[in-house]
């Protein structure tokens, strides 16, 4: 095929699959307050009194208005509040910060940082206000919605001794208001099962309202519980972590069958849960979850600068990201309180864990741990099949395959040094810790840009060395490797390999069988297809964890998109060895 037209189909291919990337992310049109639908414009009506003003721990008056407001709001639907007050009352900051460590499960030198950014509360009380609404179904068997009433206060991310705090505009405010407008929709409606809304108080001082609840209140008819949280003020609602007995396959179909009713565009990867299992991250369902109860955790995460700080107001709040909020909440519970088979309270457990990750237009794929195992080893017998076919037609060597295979591993390491070298320099320790800060997302994309280029790059200077197939083969064989032991290390990220190595592996064919009919237009399309998908997936992903985890974490992203590319560049090169 002509250079200048592989060129031009690269480069449509690239652009289609960043586009298309971007949609995965999109978020939908506002609903105005006229209609009967879910509405975000009605939302940001209730949103502009609940973070008109800060309520923090300190703000009590404050607090309590906005719980007022709840209670009138949730009252004219027809919903009576249990109301629970609490007192906190720190004798010793010392004190009060172990039991915050108890109660969050935290280990270590923690309470050092807590030290000497709160001991000016000694002596202080605090009085918190639990709030739960319950609305009757034929089932007792109830799906649970929690979001916190108080806003970031003395705990954010401002410099020690700062008197300045959150209005809590997203975080929680987008989670109570949320629960408002679906508390409207359904309210007189007969249901088959039962919904419980809980605002809990104090939830910036380490969860205590979530404990309090806990103690004083009944949720023993409750089988899902959906946390509504916020990291950041826009972009798409993220279900970033679920857990449902020992699996969570029964409740991702349950996830995918309620989104596929609605215009909702599912946002949620499995790679997620399990990134999110190793930052020291709490949400109020982390102690439902230790309590036996399941559930699962949403939240925005992109423009995380707004977290927990001041800016975190109605001034730079997102309609889009409301509507998709409660378009996707709103879609669960409507299929957990119409559907008759959630009335047996273990519906949605599972002994299975399950591989899932959106698509455009709406798609969740998802499959099963055994599915993703038996796909595994198709693709290696697959992948060891076409090797050694091809070896037979003297298209390839073993050794330069093998040679090969050793200068991808040494590329996949050298872009992780890359990541690393670059969180030294920054001074951020390598730790998945927390959130990252603003000036970290252009590092950190332009990195994994740089470790994609550099390594299609480096292509060029082994072409003349090995030939298109064996590169491209020792690419799939690298992949299948990949993909088996990720199975058994973290099977929620075997779709990071297993897509590439479908994908490049069905090009791969093409290109072979355009080459033997001498079918240009299917070179191309062996071309052009595989780059596409494979640049949709990861676009999305690399977006996502970068804005989830810190830049210490960089290694890990960009030996994640290294990893993925490569069996992709050897397709555009010349199908002989140069001599």
């Amino acid at each position: 095929m002509d250079r200048k037209i592989k060129a031009l189909v690269l480069s449509l291919a690239v652009v289609l699959g960043v586009l298309l990337g971007l949609h995965t992310m999109a978020t939908p049109s506002v609903v105005p307050a006229t209609s009967d639908q879910f509405s975000a414009e009605r939302m940001v009506h209730h949103l502009n009194t609940i973070a008109a003003e800060q309520r923090s721990e300190l703000q009590f008056e404050r607090r309590m208005y906005v719980r007022d407001y709840i209670i009138d709001v949730m009252e004219g639907f027809g919903l009576m509040a249990e109301v629970d007050g609490f007192y906190v009352e720190i004798v010793t900051y010392a004190d009060h910060v172990q039991r915050i460590g108890q109660i969050m499960g935290w280990s270590g030198n923690w309470s050092v940082g807590w030290q000497s950014w709160h001991d000016d509360l000694e002596g202080m009380k605090f009085h918190g206000s639990n709030i739960l609404f319950r609305q009757q179904g034929r089932s007792d068997t109830a799906i649970m919605l929690i979001a916190h009433l108080d806003s970031a206060g003395l705990n954010t991310f401002l410099e020690p001794g700062s008197n300045t705090y959150s209005p809590g505009a997203a975080d929680a405010g987008y989670g109570i208001v949320t629960m408002l407008e679906i508390a409207r929709y359904f309210s007189g409606e007969d249901l088959e099962n039962s919904i419980y809304f809980l605002f809990t108080d104090l939830h910036e001082m380490g969860l205590l309202g979530a404990a309090q609840a806990l103690e004083n209140m009944d949720f023993s008819n409750v089988s899902m519980i959906l946390n509504l949280e916020a990291r950041g003020i826009r972009g798409p609602v993220h279900m970033f972590e679920a857990q449902v007995g020992t699996g969570d396959l029964e409740a991702m179909r349950f996830f995918r069958r309620a989104l596929n009713a609605t215009n909702a565009q599912p946002m949620s990867y499995s790679l997620a849960t399990a990134v999110y299992n190793t930052m020291p991250n709490n949400t109020d369902l982390t102690l439902f979850f230790r309590s036996g109860f399941y559930g699962m955790n949403f939240a925005p995460i992109d423009n995380l600068h707004h977290y927990h700080t001041p800016d975190d107001s109605l001034e730079y709040i997102s309609p889009t990201t409301m509507q998709h909020y409660v378009n996707t909440i709103g879609a669960l519970v409507n299929e957990f309180v119409t559907n008759p088979r959630y009335s047996d309270p273990n519906a949605l457990r599972s002994d299975s864990a399950g591989v899932y990750f959106p698509l455009p237009f709406q798609i969740l794929v998802l499959y099963s741990e055994t599915t993703a195992l038996i796909l595994g080893i198709a693709m290696f017998v697959a992948v060891v099949a076409v090797t050694f076919f091809l070896r037979t037609k003297g298209k390839l060597e073993l050794r330069k395959v093998a040679c090969w295979m050793a200068v991808l591993v040494g590329a996949v390491v050298l872009s992780g040094a890359l990541g690393y070298v670059v969180s030294l320099i920054s001074g951020i320790p390598f730790l998945f810790a927390f959130m990252p800060r603003v000036h970290e997302m252009p590092i950190a994309f332009a990195s994994v840009v740089v470790s994609i280029a550099g390594f299609w790059l480096a292509h060029r200077l082994f072409v003349k060395k090995f030939n298109s197939k064996e590169m491209v083969v020792g690419g799939l064989v690298l992949l299948a490797l990949c993909n088996l032991v990720l199975q058994f290390v973290l099977v929620e990220a075997t779709f990071v390999t297993l897509v590439p190595l479908v994908v490049t592996f069905a090009g791969f064919a093409l290109s072979y069988l355009g080459e033997v009919k001498g079918k240009p237009w299917l070179i191309a399309t062996g071309l052009a297809v595989p780059v596409m998908l494979v640049t949709m997936l990861l676009v999305p992903i690399v977006v996502t964890v970068t804005f989830a985890i810190t830049l210490g974490g960089l290694a890990v992203v960009t030996v994640f998109g290294v990893l993925v590319f490569v069996a992709l560049p050897a397709l555009c090169f010349e199908n002989e060895r140069h001599r």
